[in-house]
């Protein structure tokens, strides 16, 4: 009769019916089960909840968050003089739904995931998997594999990125080329594939430090800076190679290169994906719709290594799933005009220059 429990509940109680091992139908009452439970695929235990009578042959483990703090199936194992073992299964789930918010929340919003959970679920969606069910090891190991290659694979993409992050770096007179990336010049891990934004500190002895925008280069337009070695006291521009260098660092070029001590650089760098699930139970916190979104995209994955097909339906959700993520991880600038469009007073149009068929 498995039904959901909320993670870490101390009042959704685990309900179980004994029944006579005589005529496998009479409700068994006064018993005293020895119950064990397993947590998302983990060794049976003892629970941390009291068991007793419910009445008429039903029995409850009290909530208690130390039994229900795992996420995915908890199977309950129980048995009884003069009943049948019974065995039931219940589905830990996270407080809430599964509706996408802005990702960049408090943590109060993220939810706990493990590569066993999402590998048990994509396996469920295939339906090669079965709830009750254990895992072998080295399938689990070779699930694991594969959900580490695609989550460096979209590691890679823009908009899987759903933190954005401000590092500042105090700038050396004369030094226009710093590498960035973990133990660099500018110390950030992982190492960045692209910059937002980047400004200048002005003055970072004023009592209102003034913050102004750079431009980004593109690798062909800081080939065409004439003069890279020029000095100035303000930057105007910012070059980021992101090639790797023997260290596996980028490099971030200022030009001109300021020749005061008081500037100060500021990336605004997008610092978050799924990353590597160092192990099977380790859980990481993420977003809210990152959980559908993973259990649905590693259920394509593993589809080929299970000679499973991948139904219309599971299509249709691992696209919703991915959709909303990327939706949500899409952060848009405002729309802005160069100055020099604006030839009249007010907005520009076709006809503000004077020019008319």
């Amino acid at each position: 009769m498995g039904y959901e429990i909320t993670q870490a509940s101390t009042t959704e109680p685990f309900l179980f019916l004994l029944v006579s091992s005589a005529d496998h139908i009479t409700p068994v009452t006064g018993a005293t089960p020895v119950v064990t439970i397993s947590k998302n695929g983990g060794a049976f235990a003892t629970p941390a909840g009291t068991v007793s009578e419910v009445g008429n042959g039903w029995y409850k483990i009290a909530g208690n968050a130390a039994d229900s703090d795992t996420l995915g199936p908890l199977l309950l194992h129980a048995e009884a003089t003069g009943a049948d073992p019974c065995d039931e299964q219940y589905d830990i789930e996270p407080e809430g739904d599964d509706q996408n918010v802005n990702t960049v929340q408090p943590a109060a919003t993220v939810r706990g995931v493990s590569a066993r959970y999402v590998i048990v679920k994509a396996l469920q969606s295939l339906g090669v998997f079965h709830p009750g069910e254990q895992l072998p090891a080295a399938k689990a190991d070779a699930a694991l594999d594969v959900l580490n290659d695609w989550a460096d694979a979209f590691g890679a993409a823009t908009l899987s990125m759903f933190t954005r992050t401000r590092v500042t770096k105090d700038l050396t007179s004369g030094v226009g080329g710093y590498t960035i990336g973990p133990g660099g010049a500018i110390d950030v891990s992982p190492r960045p594939l692209f910059i937002d934004v980047a400004t200048i500190v002005l003055d970072t002895t004023a009592t209102q430090p003034v913050e102004m925008e750079l431009q980004l280069l593109s690798e062909f337009e800081y080939a065409r800076w004439a003069v890279k070695s020029l000095q100035s006291r303000l930057p105007m521009a910012l070059y980021f190679d992101q090639g790797w260098n023997t260290a596996g660092l980028g490099t971030i070029t200022l030009v001109p290169v300021p020749n005061v001590g008081t500037v100060q650089l500021v990336l605004y760098l997008p610092s978050e994906s799924v990353g590597q699930f160092a192990d099977l139970d380790t859980e990481y916190a993420f977003p809210r719709g990152y959980r559908r979104m993973l259990t649905t995209q590693m259920a394509l994955e593993l589809a080929d290594s299970y000679g499973a097909e991948v139904t219309p339906n599971l299509m249709r959700k691992a696209a919703e799933a991915l959709g909303q993520v990327k939706r949500n991880n899409s952060f848009q600038d405002a729309l802005r005009v160069d100055n020099a469009a604006l030839s009249r007073p007010g907005k520009y149009n076709i006809y503000s220059d004077g020019y008319r068929r």
